[in-house]
């Protein structure tokens, strides 16, 4: 929860600089709060795995079992896509902070 607050808060501007105006903030502004949804939306599932893994020992060994096993659910394909997605975004929010990170 604390990724999905820090995204819908705005809290990740604490973290870089952007120019008053530019062509890029806008995108910056969108990619920062979707990046850190998604996630708190990757995290999440991967934690419940966890947890999954944690309590049903006869199951699926490690994350690569268990997300295997995710995607033979019915409703795998798009957790898995979710996941992806997320971190995809994250990737390009971070690309960004990079280039304004407030140092």
């Amino acid at each position: 929860t604390y990724f999905a607050l820090k995204g819908w808060r705005r809290d990740f501007l604490d973290d870089i600089r952007l120019p008053a105006k530019s062509s890029g903030r806008r995108p910056t502004l969108i990619a920062g709060r979707v990046a850190y949804f998604g996630k708190a939306i990757a995290l999440g599932i991967l934690g419940v795995l966890t947890l999954v893994a944690a309590f049903l020992p006869t199951g699926p060994a490690g994350l690569g079992g268990q997300l295997a096993a995710l995607a033979l659910s019915p409703a795998g394909p798009l957790l898995l896509a979710l996941v992806g997605l997320g971190l995809i975004a994250h990737g390009f929010y971070t690309a960004a902070r990079a280039r304004l990170a407030r140092l």
